[in-house]
């Protein structure tokens, strides 16, 4: 499992990789989704977006950025439903509890 530091970090290296691309609306969708179910809903969705991007509205989300979540989500398919990789959810819990909060919560 990565800090929030890192995940941000690992974020932005891969914003570069895959700068100028595009990505489909479905995807978005299922993005917004998987992170929304991952951290409780929308408000905290954008806090999210807001620590990773600076931005709090996926609407604001360029190419680069969109693909940066799908890979962070890590989502694999088993049997017919979207699986997103196991330290998903704790990294994104730990990105929202910096930016309410302004530390890092400390996992035993």
């Amino acid at each position: 499992m990565r800090k929030p530091s890192e995940v941000r970090e690992w974020i932005s290296a891969q914003v570069l990789l895959w700068d100028g691309s595009e990505i489909t609306r479905g995807a978005k969708g299922a993005l917004i989704h998987a992170l929304e179910r991952a951290v409780g809903g929308a408000h905290n969705r954008h806090l999210v977006f807001e620590y990773l991007f600076g931005k709090e509205s996926s609407k604001e989300l360029t190419g680069g950025e969109w693909f940066a979540i799908r890979n962070w989500v890590g989502a694999v398919d088993v049997m017919g439903k979207w699986i997103p990789r196991s330290q998903f959810r704790i990294e994104a819990v730990s990105c929202l509890y910096v930016q309410k909060y302004g530390e890092t919560y400390h996992f035993d």
